[in-house]
């Protein structure tokens, strides 16, 4: 294969006067470039100096490749050639708090390197204590503060950004990934991907963290987060369902999933649930890195492996509890 991609160069370009092209060719076939882009390349080629400026751009490829090298060596011990699966999974976070900024970081670090960051939000001082952001950027846009951290980790990721998640932006959002966090605390905003998800046939992987506790589950592009959760919203238009019903709606999901952990008053304050619900870094911490290994999963084709609904995982720092286990919605809703 090589070879042949070496042999393309030289018939299709009769400047070679260059020093020899071989290494950055090679490479830049070794790093899952088909033949037409490189064809394409070729063809585009004028002049020597047409042919000198691809060469300069293959060399500078590979420069960044030995740095990326350095970089996931260990990975590399450890997953050999999966590491070209996880590099080209596109991979889209909604909702940059404490769970989806840290799912980003650890995917960065696995190794992923084209990332679709969504959120509407700024940085504010409680963000810092719980959040993959630090003091100096109180203020700035979610999206570019992570953008610039993430870009300091690994700075030849390609990061795409969209100012949060609506019915305008969902379907470019969702069909340029190859799968989705939902990291989000608004259930409007989930609905609206929910729906685009099973549109596109994409696979989401929900994430949420509460307290001390953390938890995850995947959703194949048969199924829906409305479904899982039995939303006021279940097959009804979204104009028709107010704030109010998703408030009421969380309080008793809170009560599912996060019993025996809040006192009983704050579920005697209306529409007190509408906003995020406290909880300590941790617990973000790790259902954002669940996230990244379900991630990881997904890229070296390892579905059988995901933790995919029914099965629900939550896991309590506190009470050094782990559950694994088939989640069923206790929840009606008034018609």
């Amino acid at each position: 294969m090589e070879l042949s991609f070496l042999y393309l160069f030289r018939s299709q370009s009769p400047f070679l006067t260059l020093q020899p092209p071989q290494k950055p060719v090679l490479l830049f076939c070794r790093r899952n470039h088909d033949k037409e882009k490189l064809k394409n390349l070729l063809a585009n080629l004028k002049t020597e100096k047409d042919c000198r400026t691809l060469y300069y751009y293959l060399s500078k490829r590979m420069e960044n490749e030995n740095e990326l090298k350095d970089l996931f060596d260990r990975h590399y011990h450890l997953i050999g050639k999966s590491h070209n699966k996880v590099r080209n999974l596109k991979v889209a976070i909604a909702g940059l708090g404490g769970s989806g900024s840290t799912a980003a970081t650890a995917i960065v670090k696995m190794g992923f390197t084209n990332i679709i960051l969504s959120d509407f939000d700024i940085v504010e001082p409680a963000n810092v204590a719980n959040q993959s952001y630090n003091y100096d950027q109180i203020g700035k846009k979610k999206t570019e503060a992570l953008k610039e951290n993430l870009l300091k980790i690994n700075p030849f990721i390609k990061i795409t950004i969209f100012e949060g998640i609506s019915e305008k932006n969902v379907d470019e959002f969702v069909k340029n990934a190859d799968i989705v966090i939902d990291a989000m605390d608004s259930y409007r905003a989930k609905v609206i991907l929910s729906r685009a998800l099973k549109r596109h046939k994409k696979w989401c992987i929900h994430i949420s963290s509460y307290g001390w506790r953390a938890s995850l589950t995947c959703i194949p592009p048969t199924k829906s987060y409305e479904e899982l959760f039995s939303l006021p919203s279940l097959g009804r238009p979204l104009s028709e369902v107010s704030d109010e019903e998703f408030a009421e709606h969380r309080k008793k999901i809170v009560k599912i999933i996060g019993k025996n952990m809040y006192p009983k008053s704050i579920f005697k304050e209306p529409a007190k649930l509408k906003h995020p619900l406290f909880n300590l870094y941790p617990s973000g911490m790790l259902s954002g890195i669940l996230a990244a290994f379900e991630t990881y999963k997904f890229a070296i084709g390892k579905k059988n492996k995901m933790i995919v609904i029914p099965r629900f995982l939550k896991i309590d720092l506190m009470f050094n509890k782990y559950q694994l286990s088939n989640f069923k919605s206790k929840i009606k809703n008034k018609k």
